[in-house]
């Protein structure tokens, strides 16, 4: 709907031609075509203001368009490097390049990080003498499409902008400015599903029913079985009963194999076969309910006022009869007449895999993961299930395997701080974006994106267990905030357990999460690695904050009734205290430093420290300072790309 509007405000700004990449699959391209035509009302022959060109190789027709004063050109192409190449030949040709040169045209690119970008970009980059770069056909042919086009603008639309973030900021697909999207009402995205609601909505798939190589499953498994009556009965509540939707649909996406695919349709179209004959026996019928009863116990619970099983029964019958199933893969159907059945059960992978829409899809059966560390836009991109379904989602269920459930988990936290800090671009530049937060943050479970794609090599830092921030720089600056600190809280502090050694005797104050961060945000340090991580952390807390999340963060105080000292080492460059904390003593009365902390919340150490430098450089020699250790619970971990 966005880039439908920005096609409507292109065409009142005096863009002539809009193209559109509409993504690798023809049913992706066909849905981006019908729905620019309803939208803009372009099948109505009397309207003059759009024409579709479909034919490029009918240059007559585009020319004769182009001309017309009124008519804005839409040209929806796969993208493909054939395709687009066709396309730059058309509008390259002389008379067409000479008009062009004086019109405006947009370029929108669907699903941007899909197939338009150079996979041979860490390659190139990896080469130790000069020479020419390689370049994928389909990023090569846009390039040339661009400098066919003397006066265009090229706009990039994307759910997973990972890619589009890492790639070489001098690509020439490097997007210079950004806007964040905002769903409307009655989206449900990864936030309802996976964080507020998953107890109600996600259910898990067993290890031994998930399809694999190693485990391929040779009958219908249990938990497809039940799926797919939750799904009948949902058709029967939704359709029949309270007819407020006119169809449901449901998606089964297993492992990406054609053989697979029409392996699980046999059984989908047996199963429903042998449901429906025996729902119209009288005698069967009251057996096959049985059957059905754990599938509606599952729905009730969502479903308010949910009607008996036996009247969702009366409608079964028709409920499975007029039910269709689709396998949807290359050589097979397309087209989906969605106003033709009241259910589609669409069987496929790579087709349902992006961008394409799945109308009123209530019902997912998804077993489908990695075997390794998943790539995070790409599980992202196969949640066919976020969208416009807050009407009937007392129906929807979403059936994973353990891992994939944890995957989505950790992708939905992942994304909700990725949008925060591309909204908190005033100035909505990514240079700007990258300049302010300098990473990326995302949890060990998850790449970012492919890394044929990207030119630079980028550094992942884990955060967990503790890590500590050793610094001689900004020795006064960080001494006089940690003064101001204890100054502060000095009325606040817990004792921890009571040591003879005046240095093994701690104190602790736990802050909210905005206190946490201004804290955090006044300790200063010249050492990059030091600055991303301060700065992944904070990141991290402003997310909780915002997420009406009400952890603390604990701040200890350690040795408060002693200065401890602390000699210097030396690594290249940097200058830094050989060790903030003490280990345990030899009789085990003292754990050690690591020991005081918190297993549920962010634990911030501060060492108060003088430092002895008599035999390295001397000039940091008794002064005094703060540095930091900070402890990452298990329940907290996550790691960072920096940019």
């Amino acid at each position: 709907m966005s880039f439908t509007t920005l096609t409507a405000l292109a065409a009142d700004n005096g863009y002539k031609v809009i193209i559109y990449l509409t993504g690798t699959k023809n049913n992706l391209q066909g849905q981006t075509s019908a729905r620019l035509r309803k939208d803009l009302g372009i099948d109505d022959s009397s309207v003059m203001r759009y024409r579709v060109i479909d034919d490029l190789t009918d240059s007559r027709s585009f020319r004769m368009f182009l001309s017309h004063p009124k008519v804005v050109v839409l040209v929806p192409i796969l993208k493909h490097y054939k395709h687009i190449s066709d396309l730059a030949a058309l509008c390259g040709d002389l008379q067409n390049r000479s008009f062009l040169a004086n019109n405006g045209v947009l370029i929108v690119d669907d699903e941007a990080d899909q197939a338009s970008l150079n996979t041979f970009a860490r390659k190139n980059a990896r080469r130790e003498e000069w020479e020419a770069n390689d370049l994928s056909k389909t990023y090569e042919s846009i390039i040339q499409l661009k400098k066919v086009l003397p006066n265009h603008s090229y706009v990039q639309y994307t759910a997973t902008p990972q890619s589009l973030l890492l790639i070489d900021t001098d690509d020439i697909l490097s997007p210079k400015y950004h806007t964040v999207l905002t769903p409307g009402e009655g989206y449900i995205g990864g936030r309802y599903f996976f964080q507020e609601n998953e107890k109600k909505y996600i259910r898990i798939i067993p290890e031994e029913e998930v399809e694999t190589k190693r485990n391929p499953i040779t009958k219908c498994p249990n938990s497809l079985d039940k799926a797919l009556r939750q799904f009948i009965l949902s058709i029967a509540y939704k359709v029949y009963i309270q007819q407020k939707e006119q169809y449901l649909s449901m998606m089964i996406h297993i492992d990406g194999l054609k053989d697979t695919n029409k392996k699980y349709k046999r059984w989908i179209d047996k199963k429903l076969e042998t449901w429906y004959y025996l729902a119209l026996d009288s005698i069967s019928s009251d057996k096959l309910k049985s059957e059905f009863k754990d599938a509606y116990s599952d729905l009730a619970n969502t479903i308010i006022d949910c009607p008996c099983i036996d009247d969702l029964f009366a409608h079964i019958a028709d409920a499975i009869l007029m039910t269709q199933t689709h396998l949807v893969q290359s050589g097979a159907e397309s087209d989906i007449n969605w106003e033709g059945a009241k259910g589609h059960i669409l069987v496929g992978a790579n087709m349902l895999n992006r961008g394409f829409t799945i109308e009123k899809l209530s019902m997912t059966f998804m077993p489908r993961t990695t075997a390794g560390v998943a790539t995070a836009d790409t599980i992202e991109q196969r949640c066919r299930f976020f969208g416009y379904k807050e009407k009937y989602v007392d129906v929807c269920r979403i059936y994973v395997s353990e891992k994939a459930r944890n995957e989505f988990a950790e992708y939905v936290e992942h994304e909700e701080i990725l949008r925060k800090a591309l909204k908190d671009c005033p100035n909505h530049e990514l240079a700007e974006y990258k300049a302010i937060t300098k990473q990326l943050i995302l949890s060990d479970k998850l790449k970012a994106t492919r890394s044929n794609i990207l030119s630079d090599e980028y550094i992942r830092y884990q955060m967990s267990e503790w890590k500590q921030y050793r610094t001689v720089d900004f020795a006064q600056e960080n001494l006089n905030v940690f003064k101001q600190f204890v100054a502060q809280y000095e009325n606040d502090f817990i004792r921890s357990e009571i040591y003879p050694q005046e240095a093994r005797n701690h104190r602790y104050v736990d802050l909210d999460i905005e206190a946490a961060i201004y804290w955090l945000s006044r300790f200063q340090f010249y050492d990059l690695e030091l600055r991303v991580r301060r700065t992944s952390t904070i990141q991290y807390l402003r997310y909780l904050l915002d997420n009406g999340n009400n952890s603390k963060a604990r701040f200890f105080q350690m040795s408060f009734f002693s200065l401890r000292k602390r000699k210097l080492e030396e690594r290249g460059d940097i200058v830094r205290p050989i060790n903030l904390q003490m280990g345990h003593s030899r009789d085990g009365v003292y754990p050690g430093d690591p020991y005081f902390k918190s297993d549920n919340m962010i634990t911030v150490q501060l060492h108060n420290i003088k430092l002895e430098d008599d035999q390295l450089r001397g000039e940091y020699n008794n002064v005094e300072t703060c540095n930091l250790a900070i402890y990452y619970p298990e329940g907290l971990h996550f790691s960072y790309l920096e940019f």
